[in-house]
């Protein structure tokens, strides 16, 4: 299927970026591994000793990349979402329009209750998770975010978004991952919410052909 106003076929730009995401873990993951056989590898204790103190460094900014390729993904929805009205027989592209607002206008000129779309309810929380990111600087989840990840401790008293227990595990949970079946958890949590956008967006593509 190919939208109005694409170059590509639609789907094909959906894999495109799902791809990307992919590839730029791999490249997070490959150094991840090289400072581990490094840290192996190393002659003394010293040595050793830094090169630990690197992977440590770097396993905890892998968590924020990660923060990061989610923001990314809320993002991508939003965008493609404008896209797919711009592309209803009437078209909106010319107006600027809020995410909210597009979603209003889909359903209206679709008849479609994006509610009961699959990906819907998770990636409306992944919407409240990046303005959380977005807006502080200190991160920490807002009172509607717990709420929608049920999670009962007082946002005030969590320190961080995926670096807190509390939020990736819920977070994970809404796509059915545990920590104990993932190496790399936050990784997967973004693999995850990659292929839930990719699902997502692809059935709301269909229901305007």
């Amino acid at each position: 299927m190919t939208m109005r106003n694409s170059f590509i076929p639609y789907e094909v730009g959906l894999r495109l970026h799902t791809e990307s995401i992919e590839t730029i873990i791999n490249a997070l993951l490959e150094k991840q591994e090289t400072l581990y056989s490094q840290a192996l590898n190393a002659t003394d204790d010293f040595e050793k000793e830094r090169c630990f103190d690197d992977l440590a460094d770097w396993n905890y900014e892998l968590i924020k990349l990660a923060e990061l390729l989610l923001v990314d993904i809320s993002h991508w929805v939003e965008r493609e979402m404008k896209r797919l009205v711009a592309a209803l027989p009437e078209n909106f592209s010319t107006k600027k329009i809020s995410y909210m607002e597009s979603r209003n206008l889909f359903s209206d000129k679709t008849g479609v209750d994006l509610k009961k779309i699959p990906g819907d309810f998770e990636l409306n929380v992944l919407r409240l998770f990046a303005n959380c990111w977005k807006h502080n600087a200190n991160p920490k989840p807002s009172e509607k975010l717990c709420k929608d990840l049920n999670i009962n401790t007082d946002p005030a008293l969590i320190v961080g978004l995926l670096t807190s227990k509390e939020v990736s595990k819920s977070l994970g949970s809404l796509l059915n991952l545990t920590e104990g079946n993932s190496k790399h958890y936050e990784i997967n949590i973004v693999r995850a919410y990659a292929m839930c956008a990719y699902d997502y967006l692809t059935t709301l593509e269909q229901k305007l052909n």
